[in-house]
């Protein structure tokens, strides 16, 4: 007994049935013109290819007037993930007859947009997550520039997110063009260039899909737990040179403290309190190793003060110990007032307690 057809056995023998009997009876100038014969006997993907591989100048109008190229070049689907996974139709659902029927979008970018829910019946993981970005966010509210799933990665040359680092950056590239410029001076950028895989790109930092908003309230105050996933990792800064000592030098300081109290409690403070990015930039990250002198660097960092102490004196980060931990050589004043502070406390609430407890011992027994 021959075995029953699969699925797609099935959409191949509409596809080609439907040519047929558009060949058969023909059609008024209006539709579609016919398939051409020549790839009836192909399989469903070389049928499609019959047609959308043959013009590139072949588009798609909607309602408005905007269209869409339908053509797409052979050699692009062989490069693509999805290459001996999918058939066409698993993707175009809307196309299993041929001519096919108007798309019911009034327009080109409204097509665009109705595709994400391709992308989500097989990759649902994602789509919470791309929900609650700021690209969906800007697309529900109408911004045309706002990316859908095949602008980041591809809609038929679907490539592996892995495959490379730099191609990332370039991606984002595509819309974030001031921002790119600026990430391309960085000392992160540089490392990018030489195959370094520990640097991050943007995706490091801002995700892939949950990509928040940064001018959104809270978003600012809870930034430096983006660079600590890096620079809080000790291991990672020995291959480097740099302090091991980074993330818990910053939260032992006031804006680290402060910071890290509003991210635990949810409250967004009126005016920002500095984070990694306001001392070392956002995209333009600069090695201090290339600040040139000490003199240099020092009125560097006091420009930087005065973006929020406008009327900071020269000098007035000397005052400012950054990532270096108190020592008795280094600062021998801070090294004393932290060590005082650590051994008066924890004695004062020893006392208390003693207090408490004498007082209770003395305290007379009814009936004694």
């Amino acid at each position: 007994m021959n075995a029953r057809p699969t699925c797609t056995q099935l959409r191949r023998l509409a596809l080609a049935g439907g040519a047929c009997l558009a060949l058969l009876v023909g059609r008024s100038p209006a539709m579609a013109a016919p398939l051409p014969v020549d790839a009836l006997d192909m399989d469903a993907n070389e049928t499609c290819e019959g047609c959308h591989a043959r013009d590139p100048e072949a588009r798609m109008t909607f309602a408005d007037g905007s269209s869409l190229s339908v053509y797409v070049a052979p050699d692009v689907l062989a490069h693509s993930v999805h290459q001996g996974r999918f058939d066409c139709v698993d993707c175009h659902r809307d196309t299993m007859t041929w001519p096919h029927e108007p798309a019911p979008f009034p327009s080109a970018d409204a097509w665009r947009r109705a595709q994400q829910d391709t992308c989500r019946r097989c990759h649902s993981e994602h789509d919470a997550a791309m929900r609650d970005s700021i690209h969906e966010r800007e697309s529900a509210a109408g911004n045309p520039a706002a990316p859908t799933c095949t602008e980041c990665h591809g809609a038929h040359d679907i490539a592996s997110p892995g495959a490379s680092r730099r191609a990332v950056a370039n991606l984002c590239s595509r819309c974030h063009e001031k921002e790119a410029e600026v990430f391309n001076r960085s000392v992160h950028a540089q490392g990018l260039a030489k195959g370094n895989p520990d640097v991050p790109v943007c995706t490091d930092c801002h995700g892939a899909h949950a990509i928040a908003d940064t001018e959104a309230p809270g978003w600012h105050a809870g930034s430096y737990t983006i660079c600590a996933r890096c620079h809080g990792d000790g291991e990672m800064m020995k291959k480097y040179d740099l302090s091991e000592n980074i993330l818990k030098t910053y939260l032992e300081d006031f804006h680290g403290s402060s910071n890290h109290l509003y991210l635990q409690v949810g409250y967004v403070p009126e005016r920002p309190v500095a984070t990694c990015g306001d001392c070392h930039g956002y995209h333009d990250v600069a090695s201090l190793k290339t600040a040139g002198s000490e003199e240099a660097l020092r009125a560097k960092v006091d420009a930087m003060c005065r973006q929020c102490h406008e009327n900071a004196p020269d000098g007035f980060a000397g005052a400012w110990l950054a990532h270096d931990e108190p020592t008795i050589g280094s600062a021998p004043l801070v090294w004393g007032v932290t060590w005082g502070y650590r051994i008066l406390i924890p004695v004062m609430i020893l006392g208390l307690v003693l207090h408490i407890l004498l007082h209770l011992w003395r305290v007379p027994v009814k009936g004694v």
